[in-house]
């Protein structure tokens, strides 16, 4: 692929754990790699830290108090092939030369995680907000223009990419700061489309960007080798469906339905003689049981019940689910999660037989009644932007 400018040492993007689980997280992560990518610096990882819905919160399906680390589940190694990458504590190590690091920060082990004493994480915030520059910019409500207003091409942009949202550049402050943060809490969240967060000097810009998503920011390698061994249990690639549906904690009461109103919504979806593989966060047996009795129907627990590979540690589990589904002929999701949208860019990367988005909240007569999203939004990051894929 072409190539961004090199990273530069003495320049760096910091960033935020987000607050929301995996999904929401890799977001943030697309973001700021991005801008690590375009700017030519080095992005820091955050340090080992409890994620929400991996470590902590309803049904976490992660190792409790021992944290999660960026490379455990995303391919720190292909990201290295297009940005230099460092952890907190190289980026600690390398930075005490020329910027004022407190000794207590440069100490062995001083960013072991430990879940019962946060004091050592917000001085390090503080820090961090101490000596850096912070955009007020997310992809929700801003477009960047890049390397600034006056030199991007505006020609080709659509009222329909730009959505309402304001148009940002990289100010003289902002570049010659040493740092740039993208802190994370209540007031600040870097969520939105990653595919319209830019305008370059053309239209390749964004395009390089999205192709930089699709082969250097991904799950890690392992993932994807259990994603495989999970799926030998079902008939094959693209030979059974998939159905997500999200219920536990999740804020959007639209989205749920019982099982007999789901099943009756995408019954026409559903190909006899495909057998179907439903992920979801629902523990009631009745619920489950729903689903059996006009199909053949696999849940996690029954893939384990046939798999022999490998130990899966319970903190994988999700983004592994989320490669069975993209692996299916045809997959429901559910509408404005963050785990659906995502497989469905999965499924565009793997020209999975259909792309289209479908829900299991809204009724279809076939395959063919699927919105189209031919007109979709700039700033619509809840169904999942075609261009992501179209053009990797």
């Amino acid at each position: 692929m072409e190539r961004f400018r090199p990273s530069e040492r003495n320049r760096y993007i910091c960033f935020d754990v987000d607050q929301g689980g995996l999904n929401n997280i890799r977001l943030v992560f697309e973001y700021v790699a991005i801008v690590a990518a375009i700017t030519g610096r080095t992005l820091v990882l955050p340090p080992r830290q409890s994620w929400y819905l991996v470590n902590h919160g309803p049904r976490h399906r992660g190792h409790g108090e021992g944290g999660t680390r960026f490379s455990e589940l995303f391919d720190i190694l292909a990201l290295q092939q297009v940005l230099r990458v460092l952890t907190t504590e190289e980026f600690v190590e390398e930075a005490a030369g020329h910027l004022p690091v407190p000794e207590r920060f440069r100490r062995r082990g001083a960013f072991d995680y430990r879940s019962s004493d946060d004091t050592h994480w917000k001085l390090w915030r503080d820090w961090l907000h101490e000596n850096s520059e912070m955009p007020d910019w997310n992809p929700y409500d801003t477009v960047i223009a890049f390397p600034d207003r006056a030199r991007a091409d505006l020609s080709w942009v659509t009222a329909d990419y730009i959505d309402g949202r304001d148009i940002v550049e990289f100010t003289p402050v902002l570049n010659a700061s040493p740092i740039i943060y993208f802190p994370s809490n209540s007031g600040q969240r870097y969520l939105g489309p990653v595919a319209t967060m830019l305008i370059g000097e053309d239209e390749t810009l964004p395009a390089l960007t999205r192709r930089f998503l699709k082969h250097h920011v991904r799950y890690h390698p392992a993932i994807f080798a259990l994603a495989e061994e999970c799926i030998r249990q079902l008939p094959g690639l693209f030979k059974y469906h998939a159905i997500h549906i999200r219920r536990n904690d999740f804020q959007y009461e639209q989205t749920r339905a019982n099982a007999s109103t789901s099943l009756g919504n995408i019954e026409a979806l559903l190909d006899q003689g495909l057998p179907v593989y439903v992920a979801t966060d629902e523990v009631d047996e009745e619920f489950r049981r729903s689903f059996r009795l006009n199909h053949q129907v696999y849940f996690w627990e029954d893939v384990m019940r046939r798999y022999t590979g490998p130990g899966i540690p319970d903190g994988l589990i999700g983004p592994i689910e989320q490669l069975i589904c993209a692996g299916a002929h045809r997959f429901i999701g559910t509408d404005l999660s963050t785990f659906s949208t995502y497989i469905v860019r999965l499924r565009g990367y793997l020209r999975a037989p259909d792309t289209a988005s479908y829900f299991h909240t809204e009724h279809y007569a076939g395959p063919l009644d699927a919105p189209g999203t031919d007109n979709m939004k700039g700033r619509c990051y809840l169904r999942e932007n075609p261009l992501y894929w179209l053009d990797c």
